[in-house]
């Protein structure tokens, strides 16, 4: 009885440390996304004419999404 006792709290660990995991990963994406858009803004800014903000925005949507596909569907 213990033993199946330490198994289920052993499974529920790895479950939780999936889950941190998980919410790393797509945090991290986030992140490299964010700061991504941020270089395409000051590079846009040098410049004289600065592109629609739809040009800057479409990759970084298009980035999260694979992010999100890669996190949820590894």
């Amino acid at each position: 009885m213990i033993l199946v006792i330490n198994l289920i709290n052993i499974v529920l660990q790895n479950l939780e440390i999936k889950k941190i995991n998980d919410e790393k990963k797509a945090s991290m994406a986030a992140q490299f996304a964010a700061e991504a858009t941020l270089r395409r803004v000051h590079a846009a800014q040098k410049d004289d004419d600065m592109p629609p903000i739809e040009a800057i925005l479409a990759p970084l949507e298009a980035e999260l999404k694979l992010a999100r596909q890669e996190v949820f569907f590894p």
